[in-house]
């Protein structure tokens, strides 16, 4: 019942508001303290935000830098590399090598080869960085890159000692899609660490069908090995 009635009511209540306001030097100075600290803190966030603009700018610039730099570097090494697998190719072509002789061009050849592969992974790694990394989908047997795999590595397990296996599922398809270059380096990297750690013993590779269907086939592939493996406290 005590509340103004009219609109003339009205602004003289409001005028009577502002009036004491502008009165209270409490209530100024309350409300001046306040847009001070508001502004303070805008101030920092402010500048906390720009650094952290600055911070992604220059992490991305670097990423690319670095990206450039190892993408120039994978094709300068793919230039001798390649001309050395030409030169291997004319030699193993000739009529001229004995079966020992063959062995050993064939072994350079593949060596050279998976050279080849690690450094496209190099060029992989860049392409990572940047998002755009593409797999291949090529048709490839099993089999035959398990076979190139055990005759690459081979004559490290031999030096020490070591017998080398490989047991594939009889239901594992002849033939899959699939980027081999990149499974191959997969598979070497855990053959080379499996010989390296191992003393004695042997290295397996197993290979296993998970699943097939019209749209995709899923295999398991498994390198075990009688090494030292890796201690409890380092495993996650």
């Amino acid at each position: 019942d005590n509340l103004p009635q009219s609109k003339e009511q009205w602004q003289t209540f409001i005028t009577a508001i502002n009036s004491t306001y502008i009165s209270d030097k409490s209530a100024r100075y309350s409300l001046k303290k306040s847009m001070d600290e508001s502004s303070h803190e805008m101030i920092h966030l402010n500048k906390d935000l720009k650094e952290e603009v600055e911070r992604r700018i220059d992490a991305v610039t670097e990423s690319r830098v670095k990206s450039h730099l190892i993408e120039n570097m994978s094709h300068e090494i793919r230039i001798p590399i390649h001309g050395v697998l030409g030169s291997l190719e004319i030699i193993k072509g000739s009529s001229n090598l004995d079966e020992k002789e063959l062995k050993f061009i064939n072994s350079a050849l593949m060596s050279a080869e998976n050279l080849l592969d690690i450094v496209n992974n190099l060029s992989d790694f860049s392409k990572i960085n940047a998002g755009k990394l593409d797999l291949e989908e090529i048709t490839f047997g099993v089999r035959e890159l398990l076979a190139d795999v055990n005759y690459i590595v081979g004559a490290m397990s031999e030096e020490k000692k070591l017998i080398l296996t490989t047991v594939v599922s009889n239901d594992v398809p002849e033939r899959i899609k699939g980027d081999p270059a990149k499974l191959r380096q997969i598979i070497m990297n855990l053959a080379n660490n499996a010989i390296k750690f191992t003393h004695q013993g042997k290295i397996t590779s197993q290979v296993q069908l998970v699943k097939q269907n019209e749209q995709e086939t899923i295999i398991r592939f498994e390198i075990t090995d009688t090494g030292i493996g890796i201690s409890k406290s380092k495993v996650d």
